[in-house]
C-alpha cells in the first residue's frame, strides 16, 4: 500500500476522538456539558471548541485529553500513534489497525466479528452501520 492511500484510511487523532465518542452514543453538547474546563468556558464555546478538536483544527491539550478519557472510552496509545502519524514522526505502515468509521481495534470485537473484512473497517461496521451521530437531547420536553 502507498503512502497516500495509507495516509486516506488511517484516521486523524480527532476523528479517532469523534469515533469513540460517537461509540458511546454522546453528542457534543452532552460531552461540552459533562466537561470541565478552567479557566470556565460557556457550555456552547465548549461545543465549537471540541468541533475544532474533532476536526484537527485546533490540537488538543495534554489536559483535555485526560478529561475526555473520563468520558469517552479510548486507548491513549492509539491516540499517540495516530499523532504520530500526523506529525510525521511514525510511519503510517507502523499506524495501530483500527476501525476508521467506530474506531475499534481488531482484539475490541466481540468473538462473532473476529475476521475483518479490509484492513481499516470492522465487521460490526460492515455488517451492520457505523455510529452515527446522536440527536441532540432536549432535557426540557422530558
Amino acid at each position: 500500500m502507498s503512502e497516500d492511500q495509507c495516509q486516506l484510511t488511517i484516521p486523524t487523532p480527532g476523528a479517532y476522538l469523534k469515533a469513540r465518542r460517537l461509540v458511546k452514543g454522546l453528542c457534543l453538547a452532552e460531552v461540552a456539558a459533562r466537561l470541565r474546563t478552567d479557566p470556565s468556558i460557556a457550555e456552547l464555546d465548549r461545543v465549537e471548541w471540541l468541533k475544532l478538536i474533532e476536526s484537527d483544527a485546533m490540537p488538543a491539550s495534554f489536559s483535555t485529553i485526560v478529561a475526555l478519557s473520563t468520558l469517552i472510552d479510548f486507548n491513549m496509545g492509539v491516540l499517540i500513534a495516530l499523532d504520530m502519524v500526523a506529525q510525521g514522526i511514525l510511519s503510517p505502515d507502523m499506524a495501530p489497525q483500527i476501525c476508521v468509521l467506530c474506531g475499534s481495534r481488531p482484539h475490541d470485537t466481540k468473538p462473532e466479528f473476529m475476521t475483518w473484512t479490509g484492513p481499516r473497517s470492522c465487521p460490526a461496521c460492515t455488517t451492520f452501520a457505523p455510529p452515527a451521530e446522536p440527536a441532540k437531547r432536549n432535557e426540557d420536553t422530558a
